[in-house]
């Protein structure tokens, strides 16, 4: 169980001097090196940040472990002398103390780490204030309670005695100070003082419940909490009114004051804490009164122990809103940091609890591990995305965005209490792990797909600095991966469906089989172009527009084969292009008939042989070059070419990123045209008919592949672009299949070579023109982030470096 609320230190908590960098303290100068340059103090910064990122919440990590130990060991001993209805009902009490508590401080000992800081000589009637409004409200909130405690809650209608309910009440204001001078100590830059102080309260639990259990108390359980939270008070309340808060008063009396929270930034926070402070703390009381007290027990303690892999989250979320500040580079740098260090840790605690689960209850007695072993396995596993959701809120608290964060906590509070409320009366209290598991991985997904929106954007020059994906964007990809697998097999019947009506209508007198294994043969490219083959006198495909986007691409693409079977310079290379017999232009759906040309595609080839790239790109360049040399001639680029190759393309570009990703892409695009212009302009060019999608699966081969059998999708070639593209992008994409490396990370690893010999524009414009055709081409593109992160943002953040 956790023993108190974890305070999440606010953004702007002011550091100690003396964990300042030297540049920053009062008086001090930044150490120089030879001739005045300051030694690559930039990255030593960094590293510092980074290290005590992770240091900072290792430490906090650590305090909460020790902590949770203590715990559990006070919970062993209860488990071993106490009857399970007796531990139910004990939890179940703490747990509404703690909730009671919870609410009444009002968040206020996250005010006291964001405020104390600034706060100068009036630190000490901060904290008193703070204090007293905490323990009032609190007060109150509990005497509600015990006088409603038997409509509320019936299992704990003990609490109604006159002593009973007098020491709930003042236990309950006691903790609510408990939790909010957490809050000081962190402000006071003590937090060694918060590990000593729940020290203190597990240490003195313990001594307390060993005596109790020595008389006949009834209420042992709770006896051991009232003493151990008047012992924890009077030790940590001495040090921090005699000694602490006078020392930072002394040290910050001439410190300008700032003004206080508003009161829409404290009602948001709050409720924020609310929700999360209800999914964890009324859930064992709803356990409690569903399927009773034993149940209760085992429910209770599996959720202890689960809760320590939860503390590394909320510990990790913490030091990364200290560390981050005001920066929103920093912090979305950090996310990512946090993210893919921690997952790790996560993930080898969760392997080893779950398999270990039995073992690990089985301390507490035999019943517990047969009884709540599926529990703590689906309350472990929601650890996960529960590192996604505690590390989103944390940056929405970094930013400011509490609103957003009460949202994101609303989510999980909710979708865990339902489905955990509408599974406990099916499979009793593993529905509650069940609960936790989906709201969880469910908040986490939607997180995950657009983390952009809480984390923000990672810098260029960081993104350089710390090569590589985090494992949120892994996470991401995958998920986004999964989706269009999903969305490919709800489509299915539908193509199947269309595919089935083309072959009818195209082969008649053929037999009803061959329809139906024609229309089963049908292929949706990338395009959004249904391919179904027919076979009459001759094969023959058709070809089926299945989005507004694939129309337009098969309207040029008869406009371009139009032109390119009616220019006489083609002569028998024209053989190679499609042969449009019958169309459909001008309703919907649009289709149109080619004849069917032999071969296979490259890309299908490289997969079987990846040996064959030289052969492939030595036989479509051979291919290309007819083309190429019929239709070529010298000019030089001038304007018009310029609008037409760069500023229009650009243009999509920058419309289509905005509907997918929204970013500041306006610096990097700018860039990039400055670029083009500047390597291109005045230049003289070969320049003739260019495909432009120029890609081994757009190019037929003879079995062996040396010879080229058909090039097909010509909907994006222009009669006079630089005839050098398209053997460079073909070589790109062969490079692509064969090494498994992405087409960004190929150009940018060009544009290196090319930058390196002085020469620029034709790499670039052939990546524009490639990228800019598929977005154009159809919309899962532009709404696959997998593809424009490492195709186009890529590209777009070098350019801009």
């Amino acid at each position: 169980m956790q023993l108190k609320q974890r305070v999440r230190p606010r953004r702007g908590a002011h550091q100690s001097v003396a964990h300042q960098p030297v540049s920053q303290r009062s008086g001090t100068r930044r150490p120089v090196g030879r001739r005045g340059a300051e030694p690559r103090a930039p990255q030593r910064t960094r590293h510092r940040r980074v290290n005590h990122l992770l240091r900072t919440g290792h430490l906090l990590t650590a305090s909460s472990v020790a902590t949770s130990g203590l715990g559990a060991a006070y919970w062993v001993f209860v488990a071993r002398w106490y009857d399970p209805d007796e531990v139910g009902r004990g939890y179940a009490a703490v747990s509404a103390m703690m909730f009671l508590a919870g609410f009444g401080q009002l968040n206020l000992a996250n005010t006291l780490v964001r405020f104390i800081p600034s706060a100068g000589s009036g630190t000490t009637r901060l904290i008193r204030r703070v204090y007293f409004v905490a323990a009032t409200v609190t007060a109150l909130l509990a005497g509600i309670f015990v006088v409603a405690v038997r409509d509320i809650s019936p299992q704990l209608g003990f609490l109604r005695s006159p002593l009973a309910g007098a020491l709930f009440v003042l236990a309950a204001a006691a903790y609510a100070v408990f939790v909010v001078q957490d809050g000081a100590l962190t402000g006071l830059v003590r937090a060694d003082w918060v590990l000593l102080e729940n020290a203190v309260f597990a240490v003195s639990k313990i001594v307390f419940m060993v005596a109790l259990a020595a008389f006949p108390v009834a209420e042992g359980i709770e006896g051991s909490w009232y003493a151990a939270l008047a012992v924890a008070l009077l030790v940590t309340n001495w040090f921090l009114f005699t000694r602490a808060a006078p020392e930072r008063t002394q040290r910050t009396a001439a410190t300008a004051r700032e003004p206080g929270p508003t009161p829409g930034y404290l009602a948001a926070d709050l409720l924020g804490s609310l929700f999360w402070l209800v999914a964890t703390t009324l859930m064992p009381i709803e356990v409690l009164d569903r399927v009773g007290a034993t149940q209760s027990a085992y429910f209770s303690l599996a959720w202890m122990v689960a809760y320590t892999l939860f503390l590394l989250s909320a510990n990790m979320g913490a030091s990364l809103i200290v560390e981050s500040g005001d920066d929103e580079a920093a912090l979305a740098v950090n996310c990512r940091r946090v993210l893919r260090h921690s997952g790790r840790l996560l993930l080898v605690g969760v392997g080893v609890g779950t398999l270990g689960a039995p073992l690990l209850l089985r301390v507490f007695g035999p019943g517990y591990a047969g009884s709540a072993g599926w529990l703590l396995r689906l309350l472990l596993l929601s650890a996960l995305p529960n590192l996604v959701v505690t590390c989103a809120v944390s940056a929405c608290r970094a930013r400011r965005r509490v609103w957003a964060a009460a949202a994101i906590l609303a989510c999980v509070c909710g979708g865990a209490i339902g489905c955990a409320v509408w599974l406990l009366p099916h499979v009793g209290i593993t529905g509650v792990g069940y609960g936790w598991l989906i709201a969880e991985s469910c908040v986490a997904g939607v997180l995950l797909v657009r983390r952009a929106w809480w984390m923000g954007r990672v810098p260029a020059a960081a993104e350089s600095a710390h090569p590589g994906r985090a494992a949120s964007g892994r996470l991401a990809d995958l998920l986004q991966a999964s989706t269009r697998r999903a969305v490919r097999l709800c489509l299915w019947p539908a193509d199947r469906i269309a595919a089935l009506h083309l072959v009818r209508a195209h082969d008649a007198a053929g037999p009803r089989w061959q329809a139906v294994a024609g229309a089963l043969r049908a292929v949706r490219t990338p395009s959004d172009l249904l391919v179904v083959p027919v076979r009459r006198e001759e094969p023959m495909a058709v070809k089926c527009a299945r989005t507004d986007r694939a129309h337009q691409t098969l309207l040029r693409q008869h406009a371009v084969l139009a032109m390119l079977h009616a220019d006489g310079r083609l002569g028998p290379w024209r053989g190679l292009l499609p042969r449009v017999i019958d169309g459909e232009y001008r309703s919907r759906p649009t289709w149109t008939v080619e004849g069917w040309l032999p071969g296979t595609s490259g890309t299908a080839m490289l997969r079987a042989r990846p040996g064959l790239g030289s052969r492939l790109s030595g036989a479509a360049a051979e291919a290309i070059d007819g083309l190429h040399r019929a239709t070529s001639r010298d000019e030089e680029v001038g304007a018009a070419h310029l609008t037409r190759w760069v500023d229009e393309p650009l243009a999509l570009l920058e419309r289509e990123m905005r509907l997918a990703r929204p970013g500041p892409y306006t610096a990097a695009i700018d860039t990039l045209r400055a670029d083009l212009h500047a390597g291109l302009g005045g230049r003289r060019l070969r320049i003739g008919w260019v495909h432009r999608d120029f890609h081994p699966g757009n190019v037929l081969f003879a079995r062996d592949g040396r010879r080229v059998t058909g090039i097909v999708d010509w909907a994006g070639a222009v009669p006079d672009g630089p005839i050098d593209l398209d053997v460079r992008l073909f070589r790109l994409a062969v490079r692509r299949e064969t090494e498994g490396r992405s087409f960004g990370d190929l150009v940018l690893e060009g544009l290196r070579r090319e930058r390196e010999q002085g020469e620029t524009g034709l790499l670039l414009l052939a990546w524009l023109w490639h990228v800019t055709d598929n977005l154009e081409k159809s919309a899962r593109f532009t709404a696959s982030h997998l593809w424009t992160g490492r195709n186009v943002l890529d590209v777009l953040k070098a350019v801009a470096r």
